[in-house]
């Protein structure tokens, strides 16, 4: 029901305040989802960095059991 009381209230009010609004709203959604895709970027390449380096670490141990 809390949805439809929005509505309500978005219907009921100026439509120009009800469109800057919701632009507002767009605009702070597509910033935080900016902000999760380089954190998602960031956190990739640092996995990516780490599986490198288990790579490395199991070809050495692989290398010098086989001697």
């Amino acid at each position: 029901m809390r949805d439809s009381s929005k509505l309500r209230r978005l219907l009921s009010g100026s439509p120009a305040a009800a469109q800057a609004r919701a632009i507002r709203q767009i605009r702070n959604n597509r910033d935080a989802l900016i902000e999760s895709y380089r954190e998602i970027l960031d956190y990739t390449d640092e996995l990516l960095e780490y599986t490198e380096d288990l790579m490395v670490e199991l070809y050495e141990s692989i290398r010098s059991f086989l001697g």
